[in-house]
């Protein structure tokens, strides 16, 4: 490795992450932060007496050989105290006058959502089956010798939306598969 020296601008999870992994790989990283504590959108803070916390709540997908399991083992977070949330609805998207349950584990979570939306069997079947590829390729970047790809490159390369609606015809099932993106909407028009 020539230049094993790099600077992160920005403290929050994403540079967080980028920094813990390149210095668990052996570089030198330095990560700078304009506030007054690191963490980005993850802070508590006060107004008027009352506290706030933007953190994340709950974390579905730690069971052994799930991807956010492979995450957490990673970044050394399997100790902390989780709660093993409803393994049949660990969150739910309430669309309208409906609620769509997210449940835990693949084979859960498919089987939950074709109760909802039977018409989509294979739809949710090659939804499930990226997310699995995901979750099994999500370190392979770190294994690379210079001029390789990766098959996770080609996955978060990809457009969501794009994705979606070449996979999944229902535009609620849509909805539903989108809704916990990390609390983000999806827009056609930004290609998202």
């Amino acid at each position: 490795m020539k230049n094993n020296r790099v600077v992160i601008i920005g403290a929050g999870l994403g540079g967080l992450q980028c920094g813990y992994i390149l210095a668990k790989n052996g570089y030198d990283v330095t990560v700078l932060e304009q506030e007054r504590v690191v963490g980005g959108c993850l802070q508590s803070f006060a107004r008027r007496g009352t506290l706030f916390d933007t953190g994340f709540h709950y974390v579905g997908a730690l069971g052994e050989g799930e991807a956010l399991n492979r995450l957490f083992t990673y970044f050394d977070l399997m100790s902390l105290p989780w709660k093993k949330l409803d393994a049949d609805c660990f969150d739910e998207i309430v669309i309208g006058d409906k609620s769509y349950p997210y449940a835990m584990g693949h084979n859960n979570f498919y089987n939950r959502l074709v109760e909802y939306f039977p018409h989509e069997r294979e739809g949710l079947k090659n939804y499930i089956a990226l997310l699995k590829r995901v979750g099994d390729h999500i370190f392979d970047n770190l294994k690379l010798k210079e001029g390789e790809k990766s098959l996770s490159n080609t996955y978060f390369a990809q457009s969501a939306y794009k994705f979606l609606t070449e996979t999944i015809q229902d535009p609620i099932l849509r909805q539903v598969l989108s809704g916990a993106s990390l609390k983000m909407e999806l827009k056609a028009k930004r290609g998202q």
